[in-house]
């Protein structure tokens, strides 16, 4: 199209009308200027299994052609965080934390960084990344899971690589701990440990592991080698001990995704010691507990776009879970509040210790920027280990803002916290598992996404003499889990899947110290 611009006169003077009018054509023209358009498409290609494959949407701006980065992601089934605090965009996958920011060219992972040919652009609030430096920088990380081909725009994902990385034992103050990196996070029911003739046998069921490529660290006096086998659909690593373990243990862990073997070994005490143990661990029957509903008052927790405040949410879970808990499992319950009102901090887990409560729960619902997160998790204390889960602390403790006196928290640095956590270090195991107790319920009882089980430093749950938790019981902040949070069936639900938590929590508990009579 050719422009004709007409010549005036350098004396004459343009009318009001006249300027408004040029003003909006060129207002006009610039939103009509092709500054991005479509382009060819991108398709993720999965070559395992049933195969086929995803096309994601594109957007060409200059020479550069995105991708939207949480439509790569759902097609690589990977979770993202949204920071609320910067224009930062976090891509869990592998068992690393790839971050881009709006207007950056770079992403980083761990120590690694690398510089994109173009900026992360933010469009109509979505992340979009340059589509060929991203997907490279991706597959030359997980050489054996992705394969990138920038001709043909197609990232191709093999997921049938081995998944079992490597192996690290070290010896601790209270026995050995084994170190299992993977690749991507496996449930605790895929897992199973048996000991015989000096042998511990972990297998995995769904891992893969290549004897040659396993990387094998021992600094431990009780494993003396470790002997991995591929046996169908699982994975076997067999650690010869030099001792026989008098007890054991698994977790597995999501992010970064690792499964952990704990070993105790035998050792002979004194009847008196023994029963000093079994007078102190009667002291620990489960029937007491504390419900603590986030927020109320003055401070209304995050607020939903329809209006729903997280206080009257966790008050209204909280009552469910009290009745519940009472009426089924038989402990006695004592609640932080009963009513819409303020209780600072520092007080919920004091009333707690007061009560001599065996249990601490804290009830929340979750936010985040972007409304499109969803699903379920639950926290126990800890420092934090990725920068979401910093960013959730960050929104739960910024409660203390409403408190006459802050104080009490100024002392709270990281370094102080870690020092806070590792105090309640005897309750860490127990709160870790109710916590993984009470997210496995809520999936199932639910049906929300699972966002795992976590660890960050609430300042909530510090100063608790009990095994304590904090749940977030689904995000306000998405439209559709708001709705769900204002339900009395959904309310319900959440209440009964915590309440089964916590009484398969206290039988397991109590046989265990049963135990020791």
């Amino acid at each position: 199209m050719k422009i004709r611009w007409r010549k005036l006169p350098f004396n004459r003077v343009a009318s009001s009308a006249q300027k408004a009018s040029l003003v909006a054509a060129l207002g006009l023209l610039f939103l009509c200027w092709p500054f991005g358009r479509a382009s060819a498409a991108f398709r993720v290609q999965f070559l395992d299994g049933e195969g086929g494959s995803r096309v994601l949407r594109t957007w060409t701006v200059g020479k550069v052609t995105y991708i939207p980065a949480s439509d790569l992601a759902e097609a690589l089934g990977a979770r993202t965080f949204v920071s609320s605090k910067a224009p930062k965009f976090v891509l869990y996958f592998g068992g690393e934390n790839l971050v881009v920011t709006a207007l950056n060219p770079f992403v980083v992972a761990g120590t690694r960084t690398l510089q994109m040919f173009g900026e992360t652009l933010l469009r109509d609030g979505e992340f979009w990344v340059p589509e060929e430096s991203f997907c490279a920088f991706l597959a030359g990380m997980f050489p054996d899971a992705l394969r990138y081909v920038p001709e043909s725009h197609v990232l191709q994902v093999r997921t049938s690589g081995t998944n079992i990385l490597a192996v690290e034992a070290k010896d601790k103050a209270n026995g050995t701990l084994i170190h299992i990196r993977t690749s991507r996070p496996f449930k605790s029911e895929h897992v199973s440990t048996r000991y015989s003739h000096g042998w511990l046998y972990v297998d995995i069921y769904g891992g893969k592991v290549d004897s040659s490529k396993l990387s094998v660290k021992l600094d431990s006096r009780l494993v003396r080698s470790v002997v991995p086998l591929q046996l169908g659909q699982t994975a076997q690593l067999s650690f010869r001990l030099r001792r026989e373990v008098s007890q054991r243990k698994v977790y597995c862990r999501g992010n970064p995704p690792e499964i952990l073997v704990s070993l105790r070994t035998a050792e002979v005490l004194s009847e008196k010691i023994l029963e000093t143990l079994r007078r102190e661990r009667r002291k620990w029957l489960i029937d007491a507990v504390v419900i603590d509903p986030g927020h109320g008052g003055h401070d209304p927790g995050s607020i939903g776009r329809r209006g729903t405040y997280e206080k009257d949410v966790t008050l209204a879970i909280a009552k469910r879970l009290k009745r519940i808990l009472e009426r089924d499992v038989g402990v006695k319950v004592y609640m932080t509040r009963s009513t819409d009102r303020f209780v600072p901090l520092k007080d919920r887990t004091k009333f707690a210790n007061e009560k001599g409560a065996k249990l601490f729960i804290s009830i929340h619902a979750n936010a985040n920027r972007n409304r499109r997160v969803h699903g379920v998790e639950t926290y126990f204390l800890g420092p934090a280990k990725t920068e979401e889960a910093r960013e959730v602390a960050r929104l739960e403790n910024s409660a203390i803002r409403y408190e006459d006196d802050i104080h009490d928290y100024k002392d709270l640095s990281d370094e102080n916290f870690i020092l806070a956590a590792l105090a309640q270090n005897s309750f860490n195991h127990e709160s870790q598992d109710l916590a993984a107790l009470i997210q496995r319920n809520l999936v199932r009882y639910t049906g929300l996404q699972d966002r795992g089980v976590r660890q960050a430093g609430y300042y909530v749950l510090i100063g608790a003499a009990m095994p304590n938790v904090l749940v977030e019981t689904a995000f306000i902040s998405n439209p559709r889990e708001e709705r769900l949070l204002k339900d009395p069936k959904f309310q319900e639900k959440v209440a009964r899947a915590i309440a089964s938590a916590v009484r398969v929590f206290k039988r397991r508990y109590e046989k265990e110290l049963a135990a020791l009579r």
